[in-house]
């Protein structure tokens, strides 16, 4: 026997009227769509937004944006590098998801490495209160500062769709 809340009761009594599905011409929107964002990807003056995959972090990133990545690196100042794990692109109309990666070929962001240093020194108190015994370390990590140079989707990332 079907249990039903006191909420679903008059639903039911009233008898649950379902309207089907409409079916609308895939091929005519998708390129409705697809012509709207190339539009937008076009003109230069629309900043694109891009989510990228850094170091076991995700950093939403616009044109000019800083990053913080805090873990020992190979890369020297003035490296320019391009982040290939892009996770979704967009601008102020339109987002587009990898899944769970955009192809690399399709997107370019780009960084340039403007400083390593290391952070301010944090102390890391251990205190152990049976033994007597405690200890005070003081902890710098080292931090690399990335600037994004461009943030571009190329025509091809629609077409795949």
């Amino acid at each position: 026997m079907l249990r039903t809340t006191r909420f679903l009761r008059p639903l039911l009594r009233r008898g649950l009227e379902t309207e089907s599905a409409q079916v609308i011409d895939c091929a005519e929107s998708t390129s409705e769509v697809t012509s709207k964002i190339l539009k937008e990807t076009a003109d230069k003056s629309n900043r694109l937004f891009a989510v990228v995959y850094v170091n076991e972090r995700q950093f939403k990133i616009t044109q000019n944006d800083l990053i913080t990545l805090e873990s020992t690196s190979p890369l020297q100042v003035g490296d320019k590098i391009k982040l290939d794990k892009v996770l979704a692109i967009g601008g102020s109309s339109f987002t587009v998801f990898g899944r769970p990666l955009l192809p690399s070929s399709s997107t370019n962001v780009t960084a340039t490495v403007v400083e390593k240093t290391a952070k301010y020194p944090e102390a890391h108190y251990v205190h152990e209160n049976h033994q007597r015994a405690h200890f005070l370390n003081w902890l710098s990590k080292e931090v690399t500062i990335l600037r994004v140079n461009s943030v571009e989707a190329k025509p091809e990332l629609l077409q795949n769709s």
